[in-house]
């Protein structure tokens, strides 16, 4: 426990305080005062305090005086270098190297090497501390109208070396609000107040708590501020607390809106607008006064009427902190400029001259991506990504991006176990991509000027993939889409594609491959079929991604919310099925679907929290061309490092369905499944759980729970599952047929890149029979290290090594 690093009279925080006389959330936000905890425990419960041991093992070698002497050789060495170089570029690259070194080692000299950083120092009893931890208690009870709140605490003796802290709190009468009181002594702020006194954060009969005073203020500010108060700030607003007037624990809130110290609040109009870009050179082209903004552009010309579309600050009307801050996001998502920088001029008038000045982005930009890719049961294989980017092609601040990506994989064939020692799969895929920064539809000025606020996009995409896949088939095909975008306060996208269409060739299918499509289309599975005939694919799509305070920065409690409505072919219902012909060996489709994907991350403390997904989705097709089949792209998959995480990439289900590969007799009948074959659905439901803690450092674990299936709607395919209903959904089963899966993952956070390593096991396999589906209490996790090649063929079997980019939802 580290109590063998303590002095004599030393004694060691065990255990977390208590915290008594206090509730709910009043007693978490106590708990978060108190200063000195107990160090942590591995995994939250092994009594193994590894960070404090961690601290430890780098104080003893650590030295200051040590870290200086190289600090003074770094700089005398770099010195010398420097003084003897010409170059001014090898000499800027030489004070550099050295300052990020010198930075280095004075990090280390003041805050200690990488294992005291990374550590905790010893929570050692230190009795001033805890008076100040009672100090803070109070002064928080205050703030919270508590105004007679009282702490303090006592400590538990365990042993001769080990104690723990109780803090006892009583919080006596909360005072309320009886009567507000707004002081100001211009008339017309005075009116502006009340006419918007029922957005206050502060009313009459509730408690006394400071922090809703603090959200008053700032309301007060952002009101006066967006009503042409250009030079008002917070510091104006005071409030004064009379709690001994009434009594009964009754206050009288004083709201003091101070006037300066010359003179009145000014309201300030906006007299000119000046939007110039920022370039090194004179400006090459002007527009004066475009719908009351002045426009100055260096080298690139931009289209003003884009522009204006995005400006909220408006000539002749009152200056509002509001219009403008929005005025600089909305310039920023533009992708045109490196920053946006907005400031005002009132030279000594009450009107202001509002300037905007810009730096444009580099009109060509490169990137470039090599590696090697790896996923399920292939071949790690190269791959290179390219991309370019022109902005403002068409001077009305477009952007037109081109992508383009060639790998090699090594893929087992689709009837066969084994994997191909050669590059099986050689992929290319390229697309082009032109963004406006408007609705492409006819519209006049003011609608673009009211819709500008909402980011508003046009996306009109073209792609080509080719894909020759060794023995088996070589197809190409060609994509196209256009899309409308739009967002609603940075937190609500919307994405409507009125139109999304490809073009499959399928030019070759060796004689196996296609024997392999035959037996399939037997069994029911049009699907695959279906997919590697000749075939066109369209469809129509709204989507809703409702992001709550930011989630994916993982800072933070957050919730994520989507939702998309498809209807496939739908084009197909005006033109006819039989606009492409009869020919059965030419796929058209047409369907309907439903994906609904919900997030939530809940912060426990600085080092650890809980995120949660659940999934759902429906899809069916319609029509009477041919057997009634989704897209192979359509359907739903289960399975891999961001899903059921015990299971292969999209090899889970449908239903209880599992292509048995061996039955075990020793294993009570349980069966090992041959996961080769991709298994895709009509319908998904899938839920995770995560916990998540930092172990030390950059180095996070997480325990996670994943549980789900996919399931088929139509009752064509006939694939004899266990349950005896061809992995078709049906209410009374479903959840029979949930699988269950847990695991332990090993998370790098380099900040720039999570890598991630998820180890799980199945718990529950619905492709076991009835009765027998609960398989983790016959898993031998020690098999691996044995002699039973049952045994470890089983483990293999039930158990699944997740790489990954990133957390997994």
């Amino acid at each position: 426990m580290g109590t063998r690093y303590l002095e004599a009279n030393e004694r060691l925080i065990v255990r977390k305080a208590k915290v008594q006389g206090v509730k709910g959330s009043l007693k978490e936000e106590v708990e978060s005062l108190i200063i000195q905890q107990p160090n942590k425990k591995f995994l939250g419960f092994l009594p193994i305090v590894y960070l404090a041991h961690a601290y430890q093992m780098g104080l003893k070698k650590f030295s200051p005086d040590k870290c200086q002497v190289r600090i003074d050789s770094v700089n005398s060495k770099f010195d010398k270098k420097i003084s003897s170089v010409k170059s001014t570029k090898r000499r800027n690259r030489l004070i550099a190297k050295q300052r990020q070194k010198t930075d280095k080692l004075e990090l280390k000299k003041t805050e200690g090497n990488w294992l005291m950083r990374n550590g905790e120092v010893l929570a050692i009893y230190n009795e001033p501390i805890q008076d100040q931890t009672v100090n803070q208690i109070e002064t928080y009870l205050n703030t919270r109208g508590f105004l007679q709140g009282k702490a303090r605490f006592n400590t538990n003796f365990i042993g001769q070396r080990k104690l723990s802290l109780n803090y006892v709190v009583k919080t006596g009468p909360r005072y309320t609000i009886d009567s507000i009181c707004y002081q100001v002594n211009d008339p017309l702020i005075s009116e502006l107040l009340e006419t918007n006194r029922n957005f206050a954060e502060i009313r009459t009969t509730l408690s006394y708590d400071q922090p809703s005073m603090e959200r008053e203020r700032e309301r007060i500010y952002q009101l006066l501020t967006d009503n042409g108060y250009y030079t008002f700030s917070k510091q104006y607003v005071s409030f004064q607390v009379d709690t001994a007037s009434l009594g009964d624990h009754k206050a009288i809130l004083n709201v003091l809106v101070r006037d300066p110290q010359i003179g009145k609040h000014k309201q300030y109009q906006v007299d000119s607008i000046i939007f110039s870009t920022v370039s090194g050179g004179p400006a090459q082209y002007q527009a004066n006064d475009y719908q009351g903004i002045t426009y100055s552009f260096g080298e690139s010309r931009y289209s003003p009427k884009v522009l204006t579309s995005r400006i909220f600050i408006a000539r002749d009307s009152l200056f509002s902190r509001s219009q403008t801050l929005e005025t600089q996001r909305q310039l920023s998502y533009l992708d045109a400029f490196r920053f946006v920088n907005i400031n005002y001029d009132s030279a000594g008038t009450e009107g202001l001259v509002a300037n905007i000045f810009t730096k444009p982005m580099n009109k060509y930009q490169t990137t470039n991506e090599i590696g090697f890719i790896s996923a399920s049961q292939q071949q790690p294989g190269p791959f290179i990504n390219l991309g370019l980017k022109i902005r403002n092609v068409f001077g009305g601040l477009d952007i037109f991006q081109l992508n383009g990506n060639f790998s090699l994989l090594g893929l087992p064939s689709v009837d066969s176990a084994s994997t191909s020692s050669d590059y099986s799969l050689r992929q290319f895929e390229g697309q082009g991509t032109l963004t406006f920064p408007q609705f492409l539809f006819p519209a006049s000025d003011s609608f673009k000027k009211r819709i500008g606020a909402f980011n508003p996009q046009t996306q009109i995409s073209v792609g080509y993939i080719y894909e020759d896949r060794l023995g088996d088939y070589e197809r190409s095909k060609i994509e196209t889409s256009l899309a409308y975008i739009w967002r609603v306060k940075n937190s609500i996208r919307y994405s409507f594609k009125p139109f999304t269409g490809s073009y499959i060739d399928v030019t070759r299918i060796d004689s196996d491959f296609q024997d392999f499509l035959d037996d399939q289309t037997e069994l029911g599975n049009g699907a695959l079929q279906a997919a590697f005939n000749s075939s066109w694919i369209s469809s129509t799509s709204f989507e809703v991604a409702y992001n709550v305070n930011e989630y994916g920065s993982y800072q933070k409690n957050s919730s994520f919310f989507r939702v998309l409505t498809e209807s496939g072919g739908t084009f197909l219902n005006l033109l006819g099925e039989d606009v492409f012909g009869t020919d059965t060996t030419f796929s058209v489709f047409k369907w309907w679907k439903l994906h609904l994907d919900y997030r939530n991350l809940k912060i426990i403390d600085s080092k650890s929290s809980l995120a949660f997904r659940f999934n759902f989705g429906v899809a069916s097709p319609y029509g009477d061309r041919q057997s009634l089949t989704l897209p192979y792209n359509k359907r739903f998959y289960v399975g891999g490092s961001n899903s059921l995480r015990a299971w292969p990439v999209r090899r889970l289900g449908p239903g209880a369905y599992g292509d048995i590969k061996t039955t075990i007799a020793d294993k009570h009948g349980l069966s090992e499944i041959s996961y080769q074959l991709e298994q895709g659905g009509d319908m998904v439901i899938e839920t995770s759980l995560e916990y998540r803690k930092n172990l030390i450092g950059f180095v996070d674990y997480a325990l996670f729970l994943d549980a789900g299936n996919i399931w088929i709607i139509n009752s064509d395919q006939k694939i004899l599952d266990q349950q005896g209903d061809d992995g078709i959904f049906q209410f009374e089963n479903f959840l029979s047929e949930f699988a269950v899966g847990a695991g332990l993952g090993l998370r790098l956070d380099f900040s720039f890149l999570i890598f991630r390593l998820d180890w799980a096991a199945q718990v529950v396999d619905p492709a076991q029979a009835p009765g027998e589906r609960f398989v983790l209490d016959n898993i031998n996790f020690l098999s691996r290290f044995g002699n039973n090649e049952s045994d470890k063929s089983f483990l293999s079997n039930k158990t699944n090594l997740n790489l990954g980019i990133g957390f997994p939802f």
